[in-house]
């Protein structure tokens, strides 16, 4: 069996997220390109479950980097033609802010998850998160 496979830590990650993956906020990231070919929704989880697996790893809250993880670009506009459509250049620097504002709209999330969405632009964005677990969620 591969190194990376555990079955144990598979089923404990989708307890973590399962709320979030079946709503319709995530779901809808499914529907936006983030990168060349990847949606928003693939590369959050992915994101998602590598900050879980690195969080459990190192024995610091996998739930709360998982689930930052996975909204941390919750921000549900295509970045490709956000600045035609609204003057905003600076997608980078803004997206982390909207994806907190979004996670906090929809889900109720917690404080230190808020500041590990609002921060996980660092060392892009100049304020770096306030929890080893937000370090993890820097991608």
């Amino acid at each position: 069996m591969h190194k990376l496979f555990d079955p144990i830590a598979e089923r404990e990650y989708a307890a973590c997220v399962a709320d979030l993956l079946n709503s319709d906020e995530v779901l809808w990231m499914k529907n936006i390109r983030h990168h060349h070919f990847v949606t928003c929704y693939e590369h959050s989880l992915f994101v998602s479950y590598v900050a879980y697996r690195l969080a459990r790893h190192w024995n610091i809250d996998a739930r709360e980097a998982a689930r930052a993880g996975l909204l941390h670009d919750l921000f549900l506009y295509d970045w490709h033609t956000h600045a035609k459509e609204t003057g905003e250049h600076f997608h980078g620097f803004t997206h982390p802010r909207v994806a907190m504002e979004n996670a906090i709209r929809y889900f109720q999330i917690p404080e230190k998850e808020q500041n590990m969405i609002l921060r996980h632009m660092w060392p892009l964005t100049p304020i770096p998160p306030k929890s080893v677990e937000g370090f993890v969620v820097c991608r």
